[in-house]
């Protein structure tokens, strides 16, 4: 059964990926959980300039220490860079 965790705050969660010297904005936010203990996360980070896969994984790494923070078990990353979209938070649940 899916549904969207009520102690998670999404905006703070956001905010501190933003504090990352390599992300200019995180944007199209999607949670929920799916059971009593596994809490899902994506995101699209829009980067603020181009780099390489191996550079990125820097980032996921600490992205990956924010998430556990929060008790989010499972996350997924898009990067974007110099994209032409909405880059306000949408947040999805």
């Amino acid at each position: 059964m899916q549904f969207t965790p009520t102690n998670i705050d999404v905006e703070k969660i956001s905010s501190e990926i933003e504090t990352l010297e390599e992300v200019k904005n995180v944007h199209h936010v999607h949670f929920w959980q799916l059971n009593d203990k596994d809490i899902f996360f994506e995101a699209h980070l829009d980067l603020e300039k181009d780099i390489r896969i191996t550079d990125f994984q820097k980032i996921i790494l600490a992205v990956d220490k924010i998430m556990h923070s929060h008790g989010i078990s499972h996350f997924n990353i898009q990067p974007e860079f110099d994209r032409a979209d909405k880059k306000s938070l949408v947040i999805q649940h």
